[in-house]
């Protein structure tokens, strides 16, 4: 099972930290931003790329709006967010403390 972790990574690096050390403990292999290869697509569709990967969603929402990238209206994050639920997978989604 792969868990695909979605959040601003600015702000909320403890709590990505935290659902990758339970995924884990869950024998699931956290996939995130932060194990990103150079894959020469652009910040959505390498994201896209790895949602596609997961068996599950996990978004983890606080203060930040996070990136647009150029050409898009969304962020890279909301973009995760609709992406794994045009492909069916489980989002499970947390909102971190308000002074995060």
């Amino acid at each position: 099972m792969k868990a695909f972790i979605s959040s601003t990574s600015l702000d909320l690096g403890e709590y990505r930290d935290g659902a990758r050390e339970v995924c884990s403990r869950l024998a699931v292999v956290p996939i995130g931003m932060e194990s990103f290869e150079s894959m020469g697509l652009g910040a959505t569709a390498g994201s896209q790329a790895k949602v596609k990967e997961a068996n599950v969603y996990v978004g983890i929402i606080a203060n930040r709006y996070g990136y647009i990238e150029a050409g898009h209206d969304k962020s890279v994050t909301e973009l995760e967010f609709d992406y794994a639920g045009q492909h069916g997978l489980d989002r499970l989604c947390f909102v971190a403390d308000a002074a995060a």
